[in-house]
Parts: C-alpha cells; sequence; structure tokens
C-alpha cells in the first residue's frame, strides 16, 4: 500500500536528518509517480544502476569496499616492481605483472558489486515494492543511484521522473 508523503518524508528524516529542499522536491516526485516507477521496475523499462564508488563511500560495509583492498595490493605491487626492475628485472616484471591482475580483479569485483546491488533493490521492488520504493528514494537521494530509461537517465541533480518522461527538470534548492 502507497504510503502518504508525510510517512514517506518522515522516514527518510528518520535515515537522513532533516532533508534540504533538493532531497525533499525528489521525494515529492516520487510520491506522485509512485505507481509509474514500480511498474517501469518490474517491467524493466527503468533500469537501476548504482555508482561503485558512490555505493562504497556512502555504505561502509565490507562486501561494498572488498574492491579497495586488491586496487591497493595493486599499488603496492607496481611499486615493488618498478623498483626490483632495477635490480632483478625478472622478479621485477613478474611483480608488475602481478600489480596488473590484481588492478584486473579490482575492476570487475567493483562492477560486480555494483550490478548485484541494482539487482538486489530490482528484486526487492518485485517482492514488497513499498520497501523497494523507499530503498530506492533513499538511495537516489544520497547519489548511490540512477535511474535509467530509453528517455533519460536521471541522477542527482534532476528529479527521479526524468526517467519517465524524458523532461529535463532539476530538483529546486533554496
Amino acid at each position: 500500500m502507497k504510503p502518504t508523503l508525510a510517512e514517506l518524508t518522515l522516514k527518510l528524516e528518520e535515515k537522513f536528518g532533516k532533508l534540504n529542499s533538493q532531497a525533499e522536491h525528489c521525494t515529492e516526485d516520487f510520491y506522485e509517480n509512485y505507481h509509474e516507477f514500480i511498474n517501469s521496475i518490474r517491467s524493466e523499462k527503468i533500469i537501476i544502476i548504482a555508482s561503485p564508488n558512490m555505493l562504497a563511500n556512502k555504505l561502509q560495509e565490507s562486501k561494498y569496499t572488498r574492491y579497495r583492498t586488491f586496487r591497493g595490493l595493486s599499488i603496492l605491487l607496481i611499486i615493488a616492481g618498478l623498483v626490483t626492475i632495477f635490480f632483478n628485472w625478472k622478479i621485477g616484471l613478474g611483480l608488475i605483472v602481478g600489480s596488473i591482475i590484481l588492478k584486473i580483479i579490482s575492476s570487475n569485483l567493483k562492477k560486480r558489486v555494483s550490478r548485484n546491488f541494482a539487482f538486489e533493490l530490482t528484486s526487492k521492488i518485485s517482492t514488497n515494492s513499498d520497501e523497494g520504493m523507499f530503498d530506492i528514494c533513499q538511495y537516489y537521494i544520497a547519489g548511490i543511484l540512477q535511474l535509467a530509461s530509453s528517455k533519460g537517465r536521471a541522477h542527482l541533480p534532476l528529479i527521479p521522473s526524468y526517467s519517465l518522461t524524458g523532461i529535463e527538470e532539476f530538483a529546486r534548492r533554496s
């Protein structure tokens, strides 16, 4: 059952604190187009795209930040490889190749985490549309999500209905 605008705003304020005017405008837009968003996401007319960097920065959970470990090891190996190449080129070259492999692993892990997060949100809309819409609303306001369709790709500061209508409108600021 569709929550009221006051309930949706109150729930978001519990999560974020007092909403700014931009977040309020996006919340109102989600509320006005509530069923259109649910139907479009279920029928895959709108897809959810999660930014892996924003996901890792905003949600400090290990499953979203694990790629950073491989990226850090990659940096260490490239430095060690560049230093070692002057003393023993075979070992140095091996360290550089290992660095490249870790960089590829980090990149693939980063993309996979982002896709899985978007898939979980899409699945949540299918099973429990009210909780799913709240999650989409909160992650959109946090700047983690984009809503993409054939009409446009909505992300802050654009209002979310841009992905439904194709009419470019920015969330108002006070």
